[in-house]
């Protein structure tokens, strides 16, 4: 009955990421036809951040119209579809999530492109990466936590090692910046705004935010808790990237993670 419970719970926590992904998609797609007929400030400035961040979505569309192409021509390749089709949605809706990220921290006074020292900074990321890599091992071995039905369902579309690999690869490099510029860039400088822009509405959509990100990745290891613990306090580190250093410390800071997951996953298999 625990076990059914459990599933339960695990399968409405992702349901609940995936609709607050497509939700915040279709919702920055509709706040963008409203903004782009604004004639002030944010208005223009919007307009520019559409047409330069435009130029990324379309990079990144034609490596998921590739990788799509690749899904259905070769069999090796056929795991690759589904993750394709939500990567280009998300190449689509770049631009106005994007827009309204930046038109929401503009009205929060949330710097955008803070000053200080790039190597200092660097040494804080890797320590902060360091210090929850060896947190999250200590976590899984004392809980003894194995391998979810999400990582066991995902790795059993792999016909080989090889394109085992390559799915882990394609995932660890698309996903930190959709989930950045979903949670991170869009939902969290707008929840901020819509509960009143002060410090205890910035605090409250940072773990909102945190929370529903880690809900995602439910499934991941069994029993659950240790998987939605760690993602959850990475999450509240990668949103206080985001307000205090930007988007793109978050995004490289969750890049940086996923590169070093495998590393640690290793570790705690051995």
């Amino acid at each position: 009955m625990d076990e059914i419970a459990s599933g339960i719970m695990i399968n409405a926590a992702q349901w609940l990421f995936v609709v607050v992904v497509w939700g915040a998609c279709f919702a920055a797609m509709a706040r963008a036809a409203r903004m782009i007929g604004s004639a002030d400030e944010i208005g223009v400035s919007f307009k520019k951040e559409l047409q330069s961040a435009g130029r990324i979505a379309a990079g990144l569309g034609s490596v998921q119209l590739m990788v799509l192409l690749m899904g259905y021509w070769h069999p090796q390749w056929s795991w690759a579809k589904d993750f394709a089709w939500g990567y280009l949605a998300g190449s689509v809706a770049l631009p106005f999530l994007w827009g309204c990220g930046k038109a929401d921290a503009a009205r929060l006074n949330w710097p955008w492109q803070p000053g200080g020292n790039f190597l200092r900074k660097c040494a804080v990321a890797g320590g902060i990466i360091l210090i929850l890599s060896a947190l999250t091992l200590t976590l899984l071995r004392f809980s003894g936590a194995t391998e979810g039905a999400t990582v066991k369902a995902a790795e059993s579309r792999a016909p080989s090692d090889l394109a085992a690999a390559l799915m882990i690869g394609y995932l660890i490099l698309n996903g930190p910046w959709l989930e950045e510029l979903v949670f991170r860039h869009c939902l969290l400088p707008w929840l901020a705004r819509w509960w009143g822009g002060g410090r205890i509405a910035t605090v409250a959509a940072v773990v909102v935010t945190s929370v529903v990100f880690a809900g995602g990745h439910a499934g991941h290891v069994d029993p659950a808790w240790p998987k939605l613990l760690q993602v959850t306090a990475w999450g509240l580190v990668l949103a206080w990237a985001r307000v205090a250093w930007g988007s793109g410390w978050a995004i490289g800071l969750h890049l940086a993670w996923n590169l070093i997951s495998p590393v640690v996953a290793l570790l705690w298999r051995a």
